[in-house]
């Protein structure tokens, strides 16, 4: 009975770690000119990025938080010379969930297609 529940302990904190993944892709913003109160979030003007002092402004709410990166400017960190521990976990974990569920043949489904079958 041990052994089963640390199975099942494995297969979901592995899905708990995956399934997050997939949702992250896939959650961009989609901007309509067409929408309500379009002209006043600047959709006449095509969105202007404005300054950090602006960016509350409704006129400028779009485009400020669709090109944070311009108004808020940071500097970008180094790759490390060796993946983290972390990654290496999570691949190891992908790899030892493929297995199990391939054991009791069922497939594990996310967005990028079936694992497991």
């Amino acid at each position: 009975m041990m052994k089963l529940f640390t199975l099942r302990t494995l297969i979901v904190g592995a899905l708990l770690l995956l399934a997050p993944a997939s949702a992250w892709c896939e959650a961009l913003p989609v901007f309509s000119d067409t929408g309500p109160d379009a002209a006043a979030y600047g959709a006449t003007e095509h969105y202007p990025v404005g300054t950090p002092k602006t960016m509350g402004s409704q006129s400028t709410l779009v485009g400020a938080l669709s090109h944070n990166e311009d108004v808020r400017p940071n500097h970008r960190v180094a790759a490390p010379a060796q993946p983290s521990l972390v990654s290496g976990l999570l691949v190891r974990a992908a790899a030892y969930l493929q297995h199990f569920l391939q054991a009791l043949g069922l497939p594990l489904r996310l967005a990028g297609g079936v694992i497991g079958t």
